[in-house]
C-alpha cells in the first residue's frame, strides 16, 4: 500500500458549461445563477457532494448549495444587482429578488422607494452594501 497524500484529495466532477443570456448555467437539470458580467460565457463547474462551484479560468465566481431536486432555479440576487443598478425599473419584476426571501424591513424600504424619484436605485444600492458589510 502506498502512503496517503500530504493533503486531502478534492472529490468533484468538473464540467464545462456555457452561461445563457439570463446569467444561468444548467447542471443536472437545475439552473444556477452566475454574475451578470459572465452571461453567455464559457465557464467551468465543479460539482461536489454538497455544493456547486463555478469558475471563469482559475477565478471562483459563484458558489451554490447543490440542489438534489430537478427542475429548480437556484438564484442569488447579488448576481443581478449590477444589472438592476443600470435598469432600476426592473427591480419590481426581478425574479431573483422575489425568490430571495428578504426580511420584511427590506420590503418596507422598497415600498417607500417605489414612489420616490431614484428610489429603485437607492434600494439596489442598499442591497449592494451586503458586498461590503457582513450581515451575520
Amino acid at each position: 500500500m502506498i502512503p496517503l497524500p500530504p493533503r486531502p484529495l478534492d472529490c468533484f466532477r468538473e464540467i464545462s458549461v456555457k452561461s445563457n443570456t439570463l446569467s444561468m448555467i444548467h447542471i443536472e437539470k437545475n439552473a444556477y445563477s452566475v454574475p451578470v458580467s459572465y452571461a453567455s460565457t464559457e465557464l467551468t463547474c465543479r460539482v461536489l457532494a454538497e455544493r456547486i462551484e463555478v469558475y471563469h479560468g482559475k477565478n471562483l465566481i459563484a458558489t451554490h448549495e447543490r440542489c438534489m431536486e430537478k427542475g429548480k432555479e437556484i438564484l442569488q440576487y447579488d448576481h443581478y444587482l449590477d444589472l438592476l443598478l443600470i435598469r432600476p425599473g426592473a427591480v419590481l419584476y426581478a425574479r431573483p429578488l422575489h425568490k430571495a426571501g428578504l426580511p420584511a424591513v427590506y420590503q418596507k424600504f422598497l415600498d417607500k422607494c417605489r414612489n420616490r424619484p431614484g428610489g429603485m436605485k437607492e434600494f439596489v444600492r442598499l442591497l449592494l452594501l451586503h458586498r461590503e458589510f457582513d450581515t451575520s
